[in-house]
């Protein structure tokens, strides 16, 4: 069983379009003011997915990203947060933590992480079983959750994305019946671009999943 604790997290996907070479943020509220809406850890997930509820600084702000904890135990909406005299808040309990709060007031946007060995209670996760999830999305286009949505990618003259994470704690535990290929501690990205021009013959069909892997204990 592995626990990652990811510290800090910042995401900046910026767009260059050709000819008129217009710099636009891609994604919004990048420093994770709105919240995040949460979904249930029901794992498959139903159709259409359970949402939780929503967690936040300032109710009064409505989320753009989501949050997804699949095969989880617990569920963050139902942990009281812990709130800072700097206004941020710390979502903790034995299985797993989110941190963010009123950005400047901490030198990083968002804190997440996964205790593996209170997830599956002290024993190994055997092939075929589910595994604990802690993720956070938000869809870009079309349209977008808020901000300006993607352009079409071949309106794109280049896509940048700029990533700090620093890891906290990363501790594995070895004991009899661990399992390198099965048993990890991972954080990563992924991109997922799809064909949505209605009048293509590949409309929905043409899909690319993009996977940066940022961390991954075995290496």
């Amino acid at each position: 069983m592995e626990g990652i604790r990811i510290l800090s997290v910042v995401f900046t996907l910026i767009s260059f379009v050709t000819v008129e070479v217009i710099a636009q943020e891609l994604i919004y509220d990048t420093h994770f003011q709105d919240g995040l809406k949460v979904y249930s850890p029901q794992y498959p997930p139903a159709n259409p997915v359970q949402v939780d509820g929503t967690i936040g600084f300032d109710s009064t702000r409505i989320p753009v990203w989501t949050c997804a904890q699949w095969s989880s135990k617990s569920s963050l909406v139902d942990i009281t947060p812990t709130v800072l005299p700097n206004g941020w808040h710390h979502w903790d309990n034995s299985e797993k933590k989110m941190h963010f709060g009123p950005y400047g007031e901490e030198d990083y946007y968002i804190l997440f992480g996964v205790n593996s060995y209170n997830e599956y209670d002290g024993i190994y996760r055997q092939v075929g079983e589910n595994w604990p999830h802690l993720l956070v999305e938000q869809r870009l286009s079309p349209p977008g959750n808020a901000g300006p949505g993607c352009p079409s990618m071949d309106k794109l003259g280049r896509l940048d994305f700029h990533l700090e994470v620093k890891l906290e704690n990363d501790s594995t535990i070895i004991q009899n019946g661990y399992d390198k290929n099965i048993h990890a501690a991972q954080f990563n990205i992924y991109f997922t671009v799809q064909n949505l021009n209605q009048n293509s013959s590949g409309y929905g069909k043409d899909y690319i999943w993009l996977g940066v892997q940022v961390y991954d204990d075995r290496n």
